[in-house]
């Protein structure tokens, strides 16, 4: 009966442990640089990775430049819009 007891206190730690990591991590989401989000969304392709990854790194490297010189944070342009994920 204890020992059930412990490991149902050892497994509440860890989801709750885990639950904070996510947490943390998810803020993190909207300061990803190129390479990172890159790296992301590729996590499970695996045909032609080179040429997709060269691709994704550009777009989303031209992204950020686009937002940041032209100052507005949520592009109103509906083919603006659809470049982004």
């Amino acid at each position: 009966m204890k020992a059930e007891l412990a490991n149902a206190k050892r497994k509440a730690q860890t989801y709750k442990k885990r639950l904070q990591r996510l947490k943390t991590n998810s803020t993190n989401f909207a300061m990803d640089t190129p390479r990172i989000k890159t790296r992301k969304r590729l996590a499970n392709f695996h045909r032609c990775k080179q040429s997709v990854k060269k691709t994704l790194v550009f777009h989303y490297a031209l992204l950020i430049k686009l937002r940041t010189d032209t100052g507005i944070p949520h592009l109103k342009d509906k083919s603006v819009r659809l470049l982004d994920f």
